[in-house]
């Protein structure tokens, strides 16, 4: 008897916001549904929440688990370095004019994607309303963050299937 068993997608993980806050109890169970389910969160409680939600594919280029914008690879990059990137995710407050920590999927030709991570910023003295805007921004940004490193672990696993299938030759 055969079975036919499709794979299935991982779960979405997402938290809801507060989950950081000591101690045992439900706000800390992550989202149970499919890594690509639309709607509201819903954990093993059956307790539902907005949040946000796994990035979708970004552009037609496969790269980087569907991860990759498009803008330079392919007929807009330039052919002597194609480079595949993610979109860039960052902590935005209303008190710096760039996002803070920003991040994003990357992948040289051939090479192993990566997860880039620019760190050059300063930080302000921040008032305690800023305190708590920075605290929101990082459930954003480590939920994008975790979504990330999902895509890239996918990403990493897909790059050494076909490196095998060329005989190590990528």
């Amino acid at each position: 008897m055969q079975h036919n068993v499709q794979p299935t997608m991982p779960p979405c993980s997402a938290r809801r916001p507060g989950w950081e806050r000591p101690g045992p109890g439900r706000h800390r169970l992550p989202c149970i549904l499919s890594v690509s389910h639309t709607g509201t969160h819903r954990d093993a409680l059956r307790q539902t929440w907005d949040g946000p939600f796994p990035m979708p594919q970004v552009n037609d280029c496969d790269a980087l688990n569907g991860q990759c914008t498009g803008e330079t690879c392919g007929h807009r990059g330039d052919p002597r370095e194609p480079v595949h990137h993610g979109p860039e995710h960052g902590l935005r407050v209303s008190f710096a004019d760039d996002p803070l920590s920003p991040f994003q999927l990357t992948q040289w030709e051939n090479e192993q994607p990566r997860l880039t991570v620019y760190a050059g910023g300063t930080w302000p003295d921040l008032t305690l309303a800023q305190v708590d805007e920075l605290l929101l921004a990082f459930d954003e940004y480590t939920g994008a963050l975790r979504i990330a490193r999902e895509h890239l672990a996918r990403a990493v696993a897909a790059h050494a299937v076909e490196d095998d299938a060329h005989g190590g030759a990528l």
